[in-house]
């Protein structure tokens, strides 16, 4: 594993500080979270574009069999959404 330096200015830092704190974790698992979860939400807006998706029709959404688990993770908020 590679480290990298990341500038924040003292109030993101001091932001991630209460969070972590709040959410019982480290700012470090914060950023990594955060980066993961970005990371997750551009590969899908990519396959989005090159065309790898499809519409599900009765509530226009769109999804990729590539990124069901991001698909899955939204019918959480809506208990009417059920993929085929």
């Amino acid at each position: 594993m590679t480290s990298k330096a990341v500038k924040l200015d003292d109030s993101t830092i001091d932001h991630l500080k209460v969070l972590g704190e709040i959410r019982q974790r480290s700012p470090h698992w914060l950023m990594k979270e955060a980066i993961r979860q970005f990371l997750d939400r551009e590969e899908a807006a990519e396959q989005i574009r090159l065309g790898g998706c499809r519409t599900y029709q009765p509530l226009s959404l769109i999804y990729c069999k590539m990124t069901l688990s991001s698909t899955l993770s939204l019918a959480r908020f809506h208990e009417s959404f059920y993929p085929i």
